[in-house]
């Protein structure tokens, strides 16, 4: 950043940070060794600019706890008997949140998990994804769990800075188990 070529206060490099002094309007200049080269033209005017390092926060995930929905608790497991939605939740005040991350984590009835791919929500996904009228930092995802559906929800977001999350992906405490489909039993009599 210079007033002239052979005068002024040149730099090697200079860093912009969330809370650096704005450069908006100044004129950057690039000087190399060789001095002034055919061509060169005049310094770049910077325009406005923001930059970003906060990342979004997450918030524990919700869904139904309420009696008429959870048929029972036990041990590590929920269990409902009708579609469960799931809500996703996040927050970044200064770029907002481009997209929440979510993947299940299935759990079979031989209790072996399998992780699935990660589905991005955003604001092209209407139906799964939004933001509330009057808090347009915050970005809500919601999923819905079918019937037979045994696992944990996992996820995270990242900003329009391309901020991921703080920490690990924030999951269900316990197992989610939609289970729409009553019991069989096979008697077998002895002789």
């Amino acid at each position: 950043k210079s007033d002239s070529w052979e005068s002024g206060d040149w730099k090697t490099e200079f860093n912009l940070g969330e809370n650096s002094e704005s450069l908006e309007g100044e004129q950057i200049f690039i000087k190399t060794r060789e001095g002034i080269g055919p061509g060169l033209k005049e310094g770049k005017s910077l325009e406005k600019y923001n930059i970003d390092t906060t990342k979004p926060e997450i918030f524990p995930i919700s869904y139904r706890t309420d009696k008429e929905s959870r048929i029972k608790s036990l041990g590590g497991y929920d269990f409902y008997k009708d579609a469960l939605e799931v809500e996703l939740k996040a927050k970044d005040t200064r770029s907002k949140v481009e997209a929440i991350y979510y993947h299940c984590l299935r759990e079979d009835s031989e209790n072996q998990t399998t992780e699935e791919d990660w589905i991005k929500l955003s604001d092209t996904d209407r139906e799964h994804f939004s933001r509330p009228d009057d808090d347009t930092d915050t970005a809500i995802a919601k999923i819905k769990l079918e019937p037979q559906f045994r696992g944990k929800i996992e996820y995270y977001a990242v900003d329009n800075a391309g901020n991921k999350s703080e920490g690990p992906p924030r999951k269900t405490d316990k197992f989610l188990v939609v289970d729409s489909k009553n019991p069989e039993a096979i008697l077998y009599f002895a002789d």
